[in-house]
């Protein structure tokens, strides 16, 4: 992960720095935070823009999945259909990185075979696949609220919630 230093703009520089949120120039006098990823140039981004997303931070492929699964709320879904759509769109982002890793896998393979390399990306594929399905595959404890379990309609939402909730946060770590 690269380090993240914040800045002011000085008037008498002439560099341009282009910001990769709102892809406008930096100006002179304003705040903006700078980071550099191994062998890449270096990435500005205005501070109203808002801290640099973990795939900006990352070449790791499992950043995007982290970003994805940290962009939704399940807290703020209304009905358990919701949550599980907000699921459905973290499996899509899964399933994509998995697809990633096994590509990574085949190019790997092709040059060196047996290679340790090649067996990560396949581990991490399958993991990813896996998690995709849970994810998919999640449905509401209750369909519907029920008095006899629930105190409240609100009860109910915040343990489908909860319930979901679990199933993200199941997801594979990285391997590194």
């Amino acid at each position: 992960m690269a380090r993240v230093t914040q800045h002011r703009k000085t008037k008498g520089g002439k560099k341009t720095f282009i910001c990769v949120g709102c892809h406008g120039e930096i100006l002179p006098g304003e705040r903006y935070s700078a980071w550099t990823l191994y062998r890449q140039p270096t990435r500005y981004r205005h501070l109203r823009c808002g801290p640099p997303t973990a795939t900006q931070l990352s070449n790791s492929k499992m950043a995007q999945v982290e970003e994805a699964a940290s962009a939704i709320d399940l807290g703020s879904c209304a009905s358990p259909g919701e949550m599980s759509a907000e699921l459905q769109g973290v499996a899509d982002t899964a399933r994509q990185v998995a697809e990633e890793y096994g590509e990574s896998a085949d190019s790997i393979e092709q040059s060196f075979p047996g290679s340790p390399t090649a067996e990560a990306c396949r581990t991490a594929q399958e993991e990813l696949d896996s998690w995709a399905d849970d994810l998919e595959g999640w449905e509401p404890e209750d369909d519907e609220f029920n008095s006899e379990n629930h105190a409240d309609e609100e009860d109910w939402l915040e343990a489908e919630c909860q319930s979901a909730q679990e199933t993200l946060d199941n997801r594979p770590e990285y391997q590194g």
